[in-house]
């Protein structure tokens, strides 16, 4: 098995880790739907919400903001050690540890959760990851508040609205249907008509929770990786490959290539599929290091990278300079572009 077969067989486990985390965050959501229905089917015989049914919806939504951030953090630690896993069995793999000092053994086979937590204080601080739970628990409970009112108004039965929330959680347009006025004529929910969640955010507060998480999920398994390859002597670099579900993307072609392996790479955009692979000294030459027994000569061994990458290559500069005033119109800038 080539490095890169290794790397990629393993980038596939992390998405079946990584989609199997998402799921318990749909749970999280699928209870608090429950808790709805509940409520519902004792006030079906109400016109409108009562104030202590607003209050309900608020307690209710501190406890998703409060179960969503644990769930996102396990999920992110949990990505985090099985970065770690697999970054000591790509050693174990591809190096005689066993026959190596104690010292560097645990050198190489550290799972630095210390880097782990230092790296959640920093999303938590640079991110807000506490404030973007919280508005997305909000921007929900008006989402299943205008369900719950539109419920109220047409006399559903709360199997109706089960179903109808359930249907939301699938198909995030669907929550958005029109309400008969008094006349019998069909329009636009008051919230739906009103609500513009602006560019790059969905209408669904479920389905941009679901984003945030994935996002959080994949930046820490990254995040690992770029702390285990960064902190071991035979890695000198980076290489960021496209992944075999091709497609032309204007981000990622113009931005793989070869990279110091102290550039943090955590994906280009969301969804990002790419991924990077670490550039080695020869086995050999490192092994004699090790020894210290260097020799003189290592031609034998063919072409390979002599020396450890400090700098961006040159097409990641050129799109930074290209592609600079879009950037600055974000209303959030791509953590790579701010960083250089």
């Amino acid at each position: 098995m080539t490095i890169e077969q290794f790397i990629i067989e393993n980038e596939l486990q992390a998405r079946v880790s990584s989609a199997k985390q998402l799921r318990r965050v749909e749970i999280l959501f699928e209870k608090y739907l429950s808790e709805i229905i509940r409520l519902y089917g004792f006030n079906t015989n109400l016109d409108d919400l009562t104030p202590q049914l607003k209050k309900d919806f608020e307690n209710l939504t501190k406890k998703l903001s409060i179960d969503l951030e644990k769930r996102i953090n396990v999920a992110t630690k949990e990505q985090w050690l099985l970065a770690q896993s697999t970054a000591t069995k790509f050693v174990n793999t591809f190096f005689e540890v066993d026959n190596l000092k104690e010292a560097t053994q645990q050198i190489f086979r550290n799972t630095h959760l210390d880097k782990y937590f230092e790296a959640q204080k920093s999303r938590l601080t640079k991110f807000k990851l506490s404030d973007r739970v919280w508005k997305y628990s909000k921007q929900f409970e008006t989402n299943v508040v205008d369900a719950f009112e539109i419920a109220l108004k047409n006399g559903d039965s709360a199997q109706k609205l089960s179903r109808d929330l359930k249907q939301y959680l699938k198909n995030p347009d669907a929550l958005f249907r029109r309400v008969r006025d008094e006349k019998g004529q069909l329009h636009l929910s008051k919230n739906a008509a009103a609500y513009n969640p602006g560019q790059g955010v969905y209408r669904s507060a479920h389905k941009n929770a679901l984003r945030l998480a994935s996002s959080e999920i994949n930046a820490f398994y990254k995040e690992a990786e770029n702390t285990r390859w960064s902190s071991m002597d035979f890695v000198v670099g980076i290489e960021i490959k496209r992944s075999n579900n091709f497609f032309d993307c204007k981000i990622c072609e113009p931005l793989k290539g070869k990279y110091p392996k102290t550039f943090k790479f955590s994906g280009w955009h969301t969804k990002c599929r790419c991924y990077q692979i670490p550039i080695l000294k020869p086995i050999e030459m490192f092994t004699d290091e090790l020894k210290g027994a260097v020799k003189e000569d290592y031609s034998h061994l063919g072409n390979f990278q002599k020396t450890e990458i400090t700098k961006m290559p040159a097409n990641f500069q050129n799109h930074l300079k290209e592609k600079a005033d879009i950037y600055k119109g974000y209303k959030v800038v791509p953590y790579w572009v701010k960083e250089f």
